[in-house]
């Protein structure tokens, strides 16, 4: 049975791995040059900078197992503290446990928040470059998948934009959500209606790197949030090396700045959005001089926003399409970040 992944984020890697690791015959389409979707890992020296997803939710049993299957049980950390705090016009306070994920907005299932994060050692780069070694062959980049049709002789044919088409018993689509739409719409008005009726916000984060002594905070939490009515575009800043070890040498601290953008930010250069990092963390951190390092980071339209009720009916839709052969996994579909990215592509579980 062939079996066409379209999409090399996180899912779509993990579902051509189980495919390939039972022996069957798979290929994985890409529509960009790099894989891994929102996972991105960029080293400067010994410094290692997110610029995606941090981690995973602590409590997750799939990545764990994932990583374990892929070698890289020895590089799971957990993250040291989950104290949050937050800053409002009356000063700084700390968040009650499982509050900073509702704050920010993150979906996901209740009985996973107050544990924080799991991360790799080497950070979540690690995953992506494990799960690509694993891969081997068959892995096309830079080839964006236009369609997908019934094939005459049964099956789907997969069409690249280039025209060149391929043939598949069965087709995995790990897209984010509004490309999963366009490509699902043809297939299924409703499943297609369905998804693009999401809604998606964009974000920016901007990674800065001190000297420890030129920062006064103590930073001894996970991170510090913003209140809405302060009236400034600044959401959080992560205080990544005390979030998890190895991020950096003793003497560095790295601070991750998120925004929502307005409708002009993501059109600023990276030296506003350095600048703008600074200024908007500068009197709570207590920071002095330049950063070392600035890394700024878009991530337009991709976090999806799901509405009430959306996982049953995208569940249906899921059923009825995967009884057809074609599969959705990822963001589109199961919410909860690289945990629900895993399960989506049918990662075992712990035993």
């Amino acid at each position: 049975m062939t079996v066409v992944v379209v999409g090399g984020g996180v899912a779509g890697l993990t579902a051509a791995w189980q495919i390939r690791r039972k022996g069957g015959p798979v290929a994985l389409f890409e529509a960009s040059a790099r894989l891994g979707g929102q996972v991105r890992t960029t080293r400067v020296d010994a410094l290692i900078l997110e610029e995606g997803a941090e981690g995973w939710v602590a409590r997750s049993r799939a990545v764990p197992t994932l990583c374990r299957d892929l070698g890289l049980g020895d590089a799971l950390v957990q993250q040291l503290t989950t104290r949050a705090l937050f800053v409002e016009a009356d000063g700084v306070r700390e968040l009650p446990s499982g509050a900073a994920a509702q704050h920010l907005g993150i979906q996901a299932g209740e009985g996973n928040l107050g544990y924080g994060l799991m991360s790799l050692a080497g950070g979540m780069g690690t995953l992506v470059a494990g799960l690509e070694d694993a891969l081997g062959a068959d892995v096309h980049r830079a080839s964006p998948i236009q369609a997908i049709e019934p094939a005459a002789a049964g099956g789907w044919e997969v069409i690249e934009e280039s025209g060149t088409g391929h043939h598949a018993d069965a087709v995995i689509v790990a897209l984010p959500v509004a490309a999963m739409a366009r490509l699902i719409d043809p297939l299924d008005a409703e499943a297609g209606a369905l998804l693009a009726s999401v809604p998606t916000v964009s974000s920016i984060s901007v990674n800065l790197v001190y000297e420890r002594t030129t920062v006064a905070h103590p930073l001894d939490a996970s991170g510090i949030l913003f209140a809405e009515s302060l009236g400034n575009d600044v959401r959080a800043c992560s205080f990544v090396t005390s979030k998890f070890r190895l991020r950096a040498p003793a003497e560095y601290v790295i601070l991750r700045a998120f925004f929502r953008p307005g409708r002009d930010g993501m059109s600023h250069d990276d030296g506003w959005w350095r600048g703008h990092a600074v200024a908007a963390l500068r009197q709570t951190l207590g920071l002095t001089g330049d950063p070392l390092h600035a890394v700024v980071t878009r991530w337009p339209g991709a976090l999806p926003r799901y509405p009430a009720g959306y996982p049953t009916e995208i569940a249906e839709c899921r059923r009825r399409l995967g009884a057809q052969g074609v599969v959705l996994a990822g963001s589109a579909v199961v919410p909860s970040g690289v945990d629900g990215a895993v399960e989506s592509s049918g990662a075992p579980e712990a035993a």
